[in-house]
């Protein structure tokens, strides 16, 4: 990666909720937006600028916790390719913190 820029914006306070006896809350929402811009090299193969892959997207994030112990973040992102054919793509991440 030759460059990234990144913004997140955070909303605190979502409100909590709990569905039935199933404990489930939401603690906060994260968004961002992002460029990126870069290429791979080695020694083989050379930096050049005219090879620079260059993108942009958006993420959103929700903190949550399931089952009083349980901290996870789900994520979507889009992501638009600027290069070649312009291809977008769409990603689902969830992340969790294990540490007990």
């Amino acid at each position: 990666m030759f460059a990234n820029i990144f913004l997140r914006i955070k909303k605190n306070g979502i409100s909590q909720a709990r569905f039935s006896t199933k404990p489930f809350f939401w603690d906060r929402l994260h968004a961002a937006a992002f460029y990126d811009l870069g290429e791979v090299w080695d020694d083989s193969n050379g930096f050049y600028f005219n090879k620079l892959k260059t993108g942009a997207g958006m993420e959103a994030r929700f903190d949550m916790t399931l089952g009083y112990l349980i901290k996870i973040t789900p994520a979507v992102e889009f992501a638009h390719r600027f290069n070649e054919d312009g291809e977008n793509r769409i990603y689902f991440t969830i992340y969790s913190d294990l540490q007990y």
